[in-house]
């Protein structure tokens, strides 16, 4: 596989924001303050999650599943320990972001 370009890691950035966005909503989505105030934490925090998967991602020559669900891992794991995101929610975000592996295989290879 070639690495990623700009307009590649664009739409991987996209594709991940959007999947972790919509995992946020999922787990968030309700209609207090507090979950409003929730959901604004997450999309934030969904933001910077998927910058730094695509900022991982255009870092490599060659992307395999395998590195793509290490970077999923290593990120969701450092943003559980630092912004205190709950277990169920951390994985929930994981297992979202690793079944997005089929969209962005395809992007990684143009």
């Amino acid at each position: 596989m070639k690495k990623c370009d700009a307009k590649c890691s664009g739409t991987i950035v996209g594709i991940v924001i959007f999947v972790v966005l919509v995992a946020a909503v999922i787990f968030f989505f309700t209609k207090t303050e507090k979950g409003k105030e929730v959901s604004k934490k997450m999309s934030d925090t969904a933001k910077d999650i998927g910058a730094k998967i695509a900022n991982e991602i255009e870092k490599k020559k060659s992307l395999s599943k395998k590195k793509y669900d290490e970077i999923v891992d290593n990120i969701v794991d450092e943003y559980s320990d630092n912004k205190n995101i709950a277990k169920n929610v951390k994985t929930g975000l994981k297992k979202e972001l690793k079944n997005q592996w089929k969209y962005i295989k395809t992007e990684v290879k143009k």
